[in-house]
């Protein structure tokens, strides 16, 4: 299935199809999402229904399935029965819950085909029938609790387009008492399903618990689809990652006072942050000789007592550490590494800073570091968060410093081919036939917007039945140069005579092996001697990729394909600089020098 692009990033407004599978409440249900949606200049239409009415699924071709499997039939005997039945009785009204979740589940599961499944935990109710005394019961409505979502985790984890939502989680965060209305029934009635009464401002449903659980439906979207993904947070530094200036002896940090207080917090988020592949700046007035060793030495001493979250100065991708103005080296960070303007976070402590910054700089993301909330931003926010954790990612921090001295040495180069030829660039491309690095490929298809043809959105469920399909090809890229391994960081996708999809990290940007790696593709794919042709659909950011079929030796019909026949025209590689390897997976290498 096509993922719908340019979801939930504000490029233009998104529609999507939601099929809410819920209780009697569930038209409710999706009304309120679409008010939400709406907000965020998303168009929802769908369907609601009934969680038994699972048959319906195969009539309507959704983006989103929401599986709310929860009703008054379901939570009476678990909830409100409970509390007056022994613990053997309890024990086994809990295993009949998971009997019916197990049927429910993979019913709509077997027929979701793909498409991203959004599958509702349960929250605790606010009160307990035993109250202080209720961590006595064996069968606790803790353990309740933990066993029913368990049980759903358990059955949806293997399934890479299905998701759990939390609901115990967002309740506890921002308050059942504020969210769930316990006075109508004992503990089952939380949503509170009686006439508006306005002397309690009670209504038929909670418009509040609704709104907040849509939010995390249209989070849990973004997050899936990669779009307006964050990139790299830019951070100030001095009472930001530390309270007072550092260097020239000023400050000398007490190493548990800081990893313990908010500017520990601070470094652990972003520490996390690196970690799922998102690159971090500085960008702080000082100098960097005053700042960066006695950082450095820092971060030594606290790892020495256990604190491995601090930062140190090699996290960091770039510093910029001088007395210029920070929207100035703000923007030349954006322009170092490339990417939309939309793609970075800048956190500083000072207001000034911060208002400049987004007066010259409006799509970047500006937060305070002094506010309680951004710990929880950076913790919580679905644009720093990832499907799945690549090796790739992991490596970010690497492979962009590389790709950064790489540009510093080309600046000093006496020309563009010689440069090249000092890189000595290897390029594999694969043709690939197994999914051992699927997760790789939808990420690079998901993040991609610069170099992205046709601006299409896969998932691995969808690129999986692409393989099996006798009318396609896929074929990946991994560069190599003597600064770095860039690892995979191409995806040619052709269907059918027509290249479907064609993405490049631009962290391979300079060493122009986007020509290399369709050429290579080309001439090995199975439409060598046919008519191969592909499109650009032009966005605000894919600028960097609108030549590549030219430059590759395509023509341009009257319909605005470029076309390649029977492989005439095609470029020609130089040899004196890449070094490509012919690979098919499942196969064996072709060991082809190009």
């Amino acid at each position: 299935m096509t993922s719908k692009t340019d979801k939930i990033s504000g490029a233009d407004n998104s529609s999507l199809y939601v099929m809410m599978l819920a209780d009697c409440l569930a038209a409710r249900r999706l009304e309120v999402l679409k008010k939400v949606a709406a907000s965020q200049e998303i168009t929802i239409d769908g369907v609601a229904v009934t969680a038994k009415d699972f048959d319906v699924i195969d009539q309507h071709p959704s983006d989103i399935i929401i599986l709310y499997p929860w009703n008054i039939n379901v939570l009476n005997p678990l909830w409100d029965v409970s509390a007056v039945i022994d613990e053997a009785s309890r024990l086994e009204r809990v295993e009949a819950i998971k009997d019916y979740l197990t049927v429910t589940i993979n019913a709509v599961l077997s027929k979701s085909s793909g498409r991203l499944t959004l599958v509702q935990g349960l929250a605790g109710p606010p009160l307990l029938p035993r109250g202080r005394m209720e961590f006595r019961s064996e069968v606790s409505y803790r353990r309740i609790l933990f066993e029913v979502n368990e049980h759903i985790c358990n059955l949806i984890r293997a399934d890479r387009n299905t998701f759990f939502v939390d609901e115990e989680r967002i309740f506890a965060n921002l308050g059942k008492r504020q969210l769930l209305d316990y006075a109508p029934g004992a503990y089952v009635n939380y949503m509170g399903v009686q006439a508006y009464d306005p002397v309690t401002e009670r209504s038929p449903l909670n418009q509040k618990t609704l709104a907040v659980m849509a939010m995390e439906y249209l989070d849990i979207f973004r997050m899936w689809t990669g779009r307006g993904r964050i990139k790299c947070i830019i951070t100030d530094l001095d009472n930001t990652l530390w309270p007072g200036e550092i260097g020239n002896g000023k400050q000398q940090h007490d190493i548990l006072e800081l990893a313990m207080s908010e500017f520990g917090g601070l470094h652990e988020a972003m520490k996390l942050a690196k970690e799922k592949g998102i690159l971090l700046a500085s960008c702080s007035k000082n100098t960097q000789e005053n700042v960066i060793g006695p950082w450095a030495e820092f971060a030594t001493s606290a790892k020495s007592y256990g604190f491995n979250y601090i930062l140190e100065p090699d996290d960091f991708v770039i510093h910029k550490i001088n007395w210029e103005r920070k929207s100035e080296n703000v923007r030349e960070i954006v322009s170092m590494l490339g990417f939309t303007r939309d793609s970075f976070i800048f956190i500083d402590d000072h207001p000034v800073e911060r208002e400049e910054v987004k007066q010259f700089l409006p799509e970047i993301t500006v937060l305070d570091s002094r506010s309680t909330t951004t710990r929880y931003s950076l913790l919580s926010d679905p644009r720093l968060e990832v499907v799945s954790l690549t090796q790739e990612a992991q490596s970010r921090t690497t492979m962009t410093k590389a790709q950064l001295r790489r540009e510093e040495e080309r600046r000093t180069s006496i020309d563009e081919r010689s440069f090249l030829q000092s890189l000595r660039i290897k390029v594999r491309v694969t043709l690939v036939r197994t999914g051992a690095k699927l997760d790789r490929v939808a990420e690079l298809i998901q993040r991609t917007h610069q170099f992205n043809t046709t601006q299409t959105s896969y998932d691995v469920s969808a690129i999986r039945a692409f393989l099996s399909s006798p009318d396609t090809e896929l074929y990946t890229m991994e560069v190599a140069d003597k600064f770095t391994n860039y690892g995979l960081v191409g995806v040619c996708l052709i269907r059918a005579g027509e290249i479907d999809t064609f993405v490049m990290s631009c962290r391979v940007l300079g060493l122009r092996v986007e020509t290399v790696f369709l050429v290579s593709a080309l001439r090995h794919c199975r439409w060598a001697k046919c008519e191969v042709w592909g499109r650009i659909v032009e966005t605000q950011f894919n600028q960097p990729c609108r030549h590549l079929f030219l430059q590759s030796g395509f023509t341009q019909d009257d319909d605005g394909r470029y076309v390649c026949r029977r492989g005439e025209g095609l470029a020609t590689i130089d040899p004196s600089i890449y070094e490509v390897e012919m690979i098919e997976e499942a196969v064996g290498a072709l060991n082809r020098v190009v």
